[in-house]
C-alpha cells in the first residue's frame, strides 16, 4: 500500500482488521495519509496483535496522538520487532511516549524517528528508555535539534544500554561541543558496532574526544562523520595507526586538506584493520597523488577504497584512475568521482 493515499477511515479499517489477523507478519502503509485516526486504530489493534513483526508507517502524519496510541500497544506487544516512524510529525508528548514504551518493551529491535520533531526533551526521553532497555539494537533519528542537555542524555545512556549496536543521528544545531559527550560515552561503551553521525562543525575539543575514544573502544566496528568540516583531523587519523577494530571509516567533508591527506595515507600504511576508506571530498595533487599510492600499495588490508576528488589537471586524473592497476593485491575495488575545476 505504499504511497497509496488511503485515508483515515481506511486506516482504521486496517487497524480492526489486525485485531484479529493472525497471519500477517509485515504491513507497509507508509505515505497514505492515515493520520492520527488511522495510527490510533492500528496502536489499538498492536495492543493484542501477536503476529505482525515488521510496521512501516513512514509519511504519514501521525503526530503526537498517534505516537502516544503505539507507544501504548508497545508496552504490552511482544511480537513487533521493527517500526518505522519516519516523517510522522511527532513531537515531544509522542516521543515521550515512544520512550516510556522503551522501558518495558521486550522485543523491539529497530526502531526509525528520522525527521520528527525531536528536540532536547524528546532525546531525554528516549534516553531514559534506553538506559533499561534490552532488545532494541538499531535506532535511527536524523533531523534532531540537539543541545547540550540532549547530548548529556544520550551519553548517559549509551554509558548503560548492553544491546544497542548501531546508531544513526543527525543533530541541525550550530556548531557546539555538543557530539563530544557522545564520543566520551564510547570510551566506556562494549556495545555500539556502527556509528552514523552527522554534525554542523565538529570542535577541537570533539575531535580530540573522537581520538581519545578510537585508542580505547574496542567494540566499534564502522563510523561515519558527516561535517561541514573538522578542525585538526590529523587527531582522529592519527588514533587510527592504534586502532584494532575499525574496519570501515567514512569522512564526508566540505572539504579535506592536503596535509590530512598525507596524514590519512601515513595511517593506511600502518594500519592492519581497516577495510573499507570512504573520502568526501579531498583535494589531490600529484604530491597527494605519489604518497596515496605508495600507502595503498604498502596496505594488505584496505578492499575498498571510495574517492570524491578534486584534481587540477587530466593528468592526475588519470593518475587516479590507474591506482586500481597499481595495487598489488587483486582484491581492491576503487570509484573515483571526479572533479576537475
Amino acid at each position: 500500500m505504499w504511497i497509496n493515499r488511503i485515508g483515515a477511515e481506511a486506516g482504521t479499517i486496517i487497524g480492526n482488521a489486525l485485531r484479529s489477523n493472525r497471519k500477517l507478519e509485515k504491513l507497509n502503509i507508509s505515505h497514505c495519509d492515515i493520520g492520527a485516526e488511522g495510527a490510533q486504530a492500528i496502536g489499538k489493534a498492536l495492543e493484542s496483535n501477536k503476529a505482525l513483526k515488521v510496521l512501516d508507517i513512514c509519511g504519514n502524519a501521525v503526530g503526537n496522538e498517534g505516537a502516544q496510541a503505539i507507544g501504548k500497544a508497545l508496552e504490552v506487544n511482544a511480537s513487533l520487532t521493527e517500526l518505522v516512524l519516519l516523517s510522522c510529525n511527532i513531537e515531544t508528548e509522542g516521543i515521550r511516549s515512544l520512550g516510556e514504551a522503551l522501558k518495558v518493551n521486550a522485543t523491539l529491535e529497530y526502531l526509525n524517528l528520522n525527521n520528527n520533531g525531536i528536540n532536547d526533551e524528546g532525546i531525554k526521553a528516549i534516553s531514559e528508555g534506553l538506559k533499561v532497555n534490552k532488545a532494541l539494537k538499531i535506532l535511527f533519528m536524523q533531523e534532531i535539534l540537539m543541545g547540550e542537555e540532549g547530548a548529556e542524555a544520550m551519553s548517559d545512556a549509551l554509558k548503560i544500554n548492553r544491546t544497542l549496536t548501531v546508531l544513526n543521528f543527525f543533530s541541525t544545531s550550530t556548531r557546539s561541543n555538543k557530539t563530544q559527550f557522545i564520543y566520551e560515552a564510547l570510551q566506556v561503551n562494549k556495545t555500539l558496532a556502527k556509528l552514523f553521525i552527522t554534525d554542523s562543525n565538529l570542535t577541537v575539543e570533539c575531535t580530540r574526544t573522537i581520538s581519545e575514544m578510537l585508542k580505547i573502544n574496542t567494540k566499534l566496528t564502522d563510523l561515519t562523520i558527516r561535517a561541514n568540516g573538522i578542525d585538526y583531523m590529523t587527531v582522529i587519523i592519527e588514533a587510527m595507526k592504534v586502532n584494532k577494530t575499525l574496519t570501515t571509516l567514512h569522512l564526508k567533508l566540505d572539504e579535506i586538506r592536503r596535509e590530512d591527506v598525507k596524514a590519512i595515507c601515513e595511517m593506511v600504511k600502518v594500519n592492519r584493520k581497516l577495510k573499507t576508506l570512504s573520502i568526501q571530498f579531498v583535494v589531490l595533487g600529484s604530491e597527494e597523488l605519489e604518497v596515496l599510492k605508495e600507502a595503498i600499495d604498502i596496505n594488505s588490508t584496505l578492499t575498498l577504497l571510495s574517492l570524491g576528488a578534486k584534481v587540477a589537471t587530466p593528468e592526475e586524473a588519470r593518475t587516479i584512475s590507474k591506482l586500481k592497476e597499481n595495487r598489488h593485491t587483486p582484491v581492491v575495488s576503487i570509484f573515483c568521482s571526479l572533479i576537475i575545476p
